[in-house]
């Protein structure tokens, strides 16, 4: 009698042979039926020893076979990543290439913004130089007119101090010129204000033509900041 272990068996022909737990149960499970549950003779167990090492060699050669679909799919695989792998650093070379051309468009435009934006700042530091000497000019000619307006002024007051002193060394003679003389001072006052109140008009023009100079610059300086925050974003004032 022969005593056959089939997981014995099993674990063999995974172990020395390489076949899956699946195959070699297959085998055992083959090879256990072909010599009964308690007994086998030597022919038998030759003809199943035989039977089981030519489906050994089949399950070898289907796995040799395998092995090599396997491998040619391998190859292709490995093939087509090294084409994916050209495309992707010919891609890379162009967008690099791309973004090149981009950072230095970026940066002549950025120096050619610089250009107009220094430009812009001349040309206001320069109509700034002119408002102040304007506004400088008028403050000197309003300064000339309020000095000749105090000359005058004080030359009225001497003049009338003068005819005053006149008028009380002479009251008793010249009572009956008083009449005349009074006629002539209002005549003289009128003129007096008359010509103030031209001096007074034309300070108010002088005034007012500086306003219209400072507002028409002042709304060149507006416009001008209002386009260079557009390009730029808000500006920090300058102290």
């Amino acid at each position: 009698m022969i005593g056959f272990d089939t997981l014995k068996a099993s674990l063999r022909l995974q172990e020395e042979a390489g076949f899956a737990a699946h195959q070699a149960q297959a085998l055992v499970n083959i090879f256990a039926e072909g010599i009964g549950e308690d007994m086998a003779t030597r022919d038998d167990l030759e003809k199943t020893e035989m039977s089981l090492r030519s489906e050994i060699q089949s399950l070898r050669g289907d796995l040799e076979k395998t092995e090599t679909v396997l491998q040619s799919e391998i190859q292709a695989v490995r093939s087509e990543v090294e084409v994916l792998r050209g495309d992707l650093e010919k891609t890379e070379e162009s967008l690099r290439s791309e973004i090149q051309a981009v950072q230095s468009n970026l940066e002549k435009t950025a120096t050619s913004l610089r250009s107009e934006i220094q430009a812009l700042r001349d040309d206001l530091e320069k109509t700034e130089v002119a408002l102040r000497s304007e506004i400088q000019a008028v403050r000197n000619e309003v300064e000339v007119l309020r000095g000749d307006l105090e000359k005058t002024e004080e030359s009225l007051r001497s003049e009338i101090q003068a005819v005053q002193s006149n008028l009380e060394k002479t009251e008793t003679a010249l009572r009956s010129d008083i009449q005349a003389v009074q006629s002539n001072l209002e005549r003289t006052e009128s003129s007096l204000r008359n010509e103030i109140q031209a001096v007074r008009a034309e300070i108010k023009a002088l005034e007012q033509r500086l306003l219209i100079k400072l507002g028409s610059l002042l709304l060149i300086a507006l416009t001008l900041m209002t386009a260079l925050n557009r390009f730029f974003g808000p500006a920090t004032p300058t102290p």
